[in-house]
């Protein structure tokens, strides 16, 4: 939504990094979707904000885990989107479907 000509953009990222140099990084990222424009972006702040998103690396590729008769499924269980948390469920589905 524009407000005043001017839109809000938010990022997140994965990791720890310091204020003005992850701010940095950021935009250099963001040059290489949008092109040269980014530079005119004014940063207006960054929060760390610890464990807000789950790693990449504790996925798993079933999309859930089965703990005890217990399925377990979620965004933190494929990927960290609400596409891996949809995928997520539906495979989980698909397998208790399967053995039922």
């Amino acid at each position: 939504m524009l407000l005043n000509g001017k839109a809000l953009i938010s990022v997140s990222v994965l990791g720890e990094g310091e204020g003005s140099d992850l701010a940095w990084v950021v935009q250099e990222e963001l040059k290489e979707w949008f092109g040269e424009k980014v530079a005119a972006w004014k940063h207006l702040r960054t929060d760390l904000i610890k464990e807000a998103l789950p790693t990449q690396e504790e996925t798993n590729l079933l999309g859930f885990r089965e703990i005890g008769g217990v399925f377990v499924c979620g965004d933190h269980a494929m990927c960290a989107s609400i596409e891996g948390a949809i995928s997520s469920g539906k495979f989980t589905a698909e397998a208790i479907f399967a053995i039922s």
